[in-house]
Parts: C-alpha cells; structure tokens; sequence
C-alpha cells in the first residue's frame, strides 16, 4: 500500500471518530513532495508529505504527523498572526507548543510549555515572542530524528540542522485572508454540528475564540484615518467636481497632525513587545497618516517624538512602573483628535476629563493581556489585541 492509500485510509477513518479533523483535511489538497527535508507540512492550501520519509513508520505515527497538521490548519497557524522577526525555528517551535499542550500522540514526541518553563494556555504569538525574549529555543523541534520511537526523548541538538528543517517545515507558511475564512466556514459548520471528535475541549474553545469577531489594530489605524482628517476642504484643478466634472473646481481634504500614540514603556513591558509596537506604530503610515506624534511613559511622560515617516528604533528611557494619567492628560492638554495607547495594560485605569476631546484606543501586546485588562478599561474607550 502506497503512503497516500494509507492516508487516505486514515482520513476515510476519520469520518467516523474524528469529524472535525476530517472536515478540515477536506479543506487541503493532499501532495506528494520527495524534495522537502521535513516528513510532512502544510500551507499554501496543501498538505506535503514525503514518501521516502514517512514509508518507515507504523500507521500510528503516519496518523500522528496528519493530525498534528491538521490541528495546525485548524488552528490557522500557518495563515494567520504570523509573528513579526521570528526566524521559522521559533514560529515553529510555539506552534508546536500550543499542539503539545493539548495533545501527546503515539510516535511523536511534541514539546510543552513545561519543556521550556512557561505557562500553559497561551497564545501561537505569546510563545513565540518569550522563547526569543528567553533565547531558550536553542535548536529544540519535536522528535524530528526518529519520530517512531515515543519511548525516548530525541531532541534535534544540531541548531542549524534544526533551522534547515524548521525553515522547510513552514516554507508555505503565510498571511492568507482568503484560507482564514474557509477554514473559519469549515469550523463554523462543525461547531453547528457539534462533533468535535476527540479534540480536546480546551482546545475547542480556543478555535471558537479565534474564530469570534474581534476589533483588528489595522482597523483602528485606519478608522482613525477619519478623526485626523481636516474639516477645511480645498479646492484644486487636479480633481473633477462631483457634479458637473471638470468644468468646476474640485476639492480635497487634507490630513491633520491630530493623532497622538503613546507606548508605555514601564519595566513590565518586555522589550520584544516595545518592537511589536514600532513596528504598528511604522505601520500606520500604511493608512494615510502623514504624521502622528509619539510619547514613551511609564509614571510621566519621557520623550515627545514627531513621526513623518518610518523608523527603525527610538530611545527608550524610563522602564519604572506605570500610570496612564500621564498620557491622558497630555492628550487632553495639546487637543489631539485621537489617542492610542500601546499597553500591557497593567495599571489602574485613569481618570477621564469630564468632556475629553480625543477618541482613546487600547492596543494591549497579547491576547491574555487583552483578555485580563481589558474589561475595566473599555469604558473609557475601544480595546483590541495586537493580532499579527
């Protein structure tokens, strides 16, 4: 028997005992690929297997390796939130993490959160950015020598050999809207039904949460696009009027320097959230935002900095504790139109002006940050996770 016809006959199977995991198999084209140093991947719509590889091992590690795709697609890893800088060892890894929180399966042996000293129940993202901030992925992928044998631990200890294959391992890895939404349909229909298989039902929640509706930081810079826009309108040549064409003036609106960005850089904020923050910050110039002004705080305001295009780096200074009066309050003081705070959000919740004038929003730097802060500071104004 060929390895797609035993493949193929595990997906056959799956129909009775593992609804969730055979409807998402559906939503990939199944290739054959001799080429690729790793045994199987997916990405780009398709899940590659090799041959040469996977023809050694007994039927419960073949079906071991489809499920831990599968379990990867369903939870849109290779397709979204893909996390900026991390080098394909460490994206690996974090996704590998989140599987092995959840599941252990004969053949294989797939890292934990315990495997590297960090909490259970976090994000793709959350892992990825501790395990660069800690430098603790030194090479460790889940049994890539001998994935047979699940009564010995055989951690890949040559680090570039295990960069070579974690480079192959997510080569098809890549933003894709149009792959989100099918598979968010694919889970949709197999939340109606309500047979999940035996995925676990912490892991269930976790692919319904991802799937629910939720504010994009994309979203807000370009929302406020529209607050920074001047209320004076101009008249020019250059555009046909709406009504009569060229044979009257046009006009245009101009963008204001309104928009005020504030980061927070107390000490518990890591330093690879203050790069994810830039990094959004540089971004907004993507939305039409000519200039904005930034601030970095912690109890008081530190540097002002006027922002006309891109940078790569700023000086921080302060790394004390945290208050957000401070920003507020400049805000209130200097009539800005619109404010965003870039937080962990581990402060009080300030004091708002009685008649603010600015539309406040609050970018927190993880999911879990998002989730504990967010309640006792969306009165004040929108909340959204950084989703990358």
């Amino acid at each position: 028997m060929t390895i797609k016809e035993r493949i193929n006959r595990i997906i056959e199977g799956w129909y009775i005992y593992e609804n969730a995991l055979f409807e998402i198999s559906l939503t990939h084209i199944l290739r054959e690929n001799q080429n690729m140093m790793c045994y199987m991947r997916c990405g780009a719509g398709s899940i590659e297997y090799n041959p040469a590889k996977l023809e050694v091992l007994p039927d419960d590690a073949l079906e071991s390796f489809l499920q831990i795709e599968c379990v990867r697609i369903i939870l849109k890893h290779p397709y979204e939130r893909q996390p900026t800088d991390c080098p394909p060892l460490v994206r690996l890894i974090a996704s590998n993490i989140v599987i092995g929180n959840h599941y252990q399966l004969p053949g294989v042996r797939i890292p934990t959160a315990d495997d590297f000293n960090l909490k259970r129940g976090e994000s793709y993202e959350w892992y990825a950015y501790h395990l660069l901030e800690d430098g603790q992925f030194g090479g460790k992928t889940f049994n890539q020598n001998n994935p047979g044998d699940s009564s010995e631990e055989t951690w890949n200890s040559n680090s570039n050999a295990s960069a070579a294959s974690a480079a192959d391992s997510t080569a098809l890895w890549q933003e894709d809207s149009a792959m989100q939404g099918y598979i968010g349909l694919t889970i949709e229909k197999i939340s109606n039904s309500n047979n999940w298989g035996n995925i676990p039902g912490n892991l269930v929640q976790t692919i319904l949460a991802n799937v629910k509706a939720k504010i994009d930081y994309r979203q807000v810079l370009a929302g406020f696009r529209a607050s920074v826009l001047s209320s004076k309108r101009y008249l020019t040549r250059m555009r046909p009027n709406r009504r009569t064409g060229f044979d009257n003036m046009g006009s245009i609106r101009r963008l204001t320097t309104r928009l005020l960005v504030a980061i927070d850089v107390s000490s518990s904020v890591s330093d690879p959230s203050l790069n994810v923050f830039l990094s959004v910050v540089n971004k907004a110039f993507r939305y039409g935002v000519e200039q904005l002004d930034l601030v970095t705080f912690d109890t008081e305001i530190h540097d002002i900095i006027p922002f006309k295009k891109a940078r790569s780096k700023i000086q921080i200074t302060g790394r004390g504790g945290t208050c957000f009066q401070p920003a507020i309050d400049y805000a209130q003081a200097n009539r800005y139109d619109g404010l965003l705070i870039f937080t962990d959000g581990e402060a009080p919740a300030p004091a708002m002006p009685d008649h603010p004038r600015f539309g406040l929003v609050w970018v927190f730097d993880t999911e879990s940050h998002y989730r504990a802060n967010s309640p006792f500071l969306r009165s004040t104004g929108r909340c959204c996770p950084i989703t990358l």
